[in-house]
């Protein structure tokens, strides 16, 4: 009855509180293995119709970690999204060992549920090697995020936000988002695409070092594909407007920890034949760049105004 009467407080965007931020949070690492290289995730409570992209990515990439021997960590993943995933139903992660180096090891990634692929993606992972020479994007000049108001004030306080939205961004994300540009949700003038946000976990994860990369592949899912809208004048809730993401990729170029701020620098170089490509850099609050990320996605103009949920 617990699950229950979580689940159907979920349904209520508006009223989504803790516990259900708390169990998609720990939700996120709960794999059950079955062989040495399947797993098997459980459905999590969501007020969402479809899986978050971010969710399979991350439990993907923590599957595959789970089969490379200590010392090894995320070097970069490229995930291809096949199907919407259900909520309401486990994912199966089938994991094939390409090749096991002393540097690197690859691995592929299958998501199933059912008969139904969900999500393929490629990952590789490397030992450290400390010494070895660096360089980075320089983070750009923004006000800190203690002058910015949070995504979720913005959002809550929004008349603009249609009902089928509410359901996704009104609910209690595990992160926080301060967008440094005014965060238009409809409609607007066409402006260049750029976006910078600041970001990072509401509350401090105890977990093991390691799962921050997981956390970080889940969170540059969003707001990636939203940035090429803006040089069309499109906001991400028009009524006629249908996305999907397509693909995402990660790079990540050192540990980091997501529990502090992080500058999440997004750009759009095209967008053309209904599919927009988002590219992001990830950087501490003292400016070292921790990730890079690219993402394609569907972005098309209906004939019609939807009324679905999403």
């Amino acid at each position: 009855m617990a699950d229950e009467a979580l689940a159907e407080e979920s349904r209520n965007a508006r009223s989504y509180t803790g516990p259900p931020r708390r169990l998609e949070r720990e939700g996120l690492f709960a794999l059950e293995r079955q062989g040495d290289d399947r797993f098997v995730a459980p459905p999590l409570p969501s007020a969402l119709i479809r899986l978050y992209g971010g969710q399979v990515i991350a439990q993907a990439l923590t599957a595959a970690q789970r089969t490379v021997e200590s010392g090894k960590w995320p070097a970069h993943c490229h995930a291809m999204f096949q199907t919407p995933g259900d909520i309401a139903k486990p994912i199966s992660y089938h994991i094939e060992r390409d090749s096991d180096g002393r540097s690197f090891s690859a691995r592929r990634i299958v998501a199933r549920q059912g008969e139904a692929i969900i999500l393929a993606m490629n990952a590789m992972f490397h030992a450290e090697e400390p010494g070895a020479p660096t360089h980075g994007a320089a983070m750009p000049d923004v006000p800190p995020p203690s002058d910015l108001l949070s995504m979720e004030d913005v959002l809550h306080g929004s008349t603009e936000l249609a009902e089928r939205h509410e359901p996704f961004w009104l609910r209690d994300h595990m992160f926080e988002w301060r967008p440094v540009q005014t965060f238009r949700i409809d409609a607007r003038p066409p402006e260049p695409g750029v976006q910078q946000f600041w970001v990072r976990l509401k509350e401090p994860w105890d977990g093991p070092a390691g799962d921050h990369f997981a956390l970080l592949a889940y969170m540059t899912d969003l707001h990636l594909l939203h940035v090429g809208l803006a040089p069309l004048g499109i906001g991400f809730a028009a009524d006629r407007l249908q996305t999907a993401s397509l693909d995402h990729s990660v790079w990540f170029h050192r540990p980091a920890r997501l529990d502090d701020w992080m500058l999440y620098s997004l750009t759009s170089p095209s967008a053309a034949q209904s599919i927009a490509l988002g590219t992001g850099n990830l950087f501490t609050r003292q400016g070292e760049i921790v990730a890079s990320t690219a993402q394609s996605g569907l972005i098309r103009l209906l004939d019609e105004a939807r009324v679905d949920r999403l």
